[in-house]
């Protein structure tokens, strides 16, 4: 187990942690801002910035686990909700910037969850309404209401696909 002095002291010990076992993704950073500048297409600052965003939600899950670890359960609920925040921005900008919205869907069921440990761990209250079995019809409603309202599917043809 660590001891930390402070929370920033942790999200510096999971940058380098994250940075030692996956040095390979900076390479392939490299390797699409190189293709990116010598083609001419895309923008280099739009892929830097989705890359540093998402390592930033990925350093907040890793401290989530780092913390849970610990059995600091109230941080790592703050650092749960954080990550899924960050996931989610991400999300809804991939949404505006190409039109997908699928991984959205998932994201608010994250979201959810991370909610109701915040008000486990912080208020002392259980949002009981939110469990795997709500979780899965939300998802589906979703799906519905995405794929339905847009898209062919009909109520029939998703409870087939159930």
């Amino acid at each position: 187990m660590f001891s930390f002095n402070t929370y920033f002291d942790l999200l510096v010990h999971e940058l380098r942690s994250f940075s030692q076992k996956n040095s390979w993704v900076y390479f392939v950073l490299l390797f699409c801002l190189a293709f990116i500048y010598f083609t001419g297409t895309g923008s280099i600052g739009e892929v830097l910035g989705v890359f540093l965003i998402y390592v930033a939600a990925e350093i907040c899950m890793m401290t989530m686990i780092t913390l849970i670890e610990e059995k600091n359960y109230i941080a790592s609920s703050l650092f749960q909700l954080l990550g899924n925040i960050i996931f989610t921005g991400l999300f809804i900008y991939h949404f505006f910037h190409s039109g997908q919205y699928q991984y959205a869907i998932g994201s608010i069921g994250f979201i959810l969850g991370a909610l109701k440990n915040i008000s486990k761990y912080h208020f002392h209250y259980s949002l009981s309404f939110i469990h795997g079995g709500s979780l899965f019809f939300f998802n589906i409603l979703l799906f519905y209401l995405v794929y339905g309202v847009y898209g062919n599917i009909t109520l029939q043809v998703l409870f087939q696909l159930i």
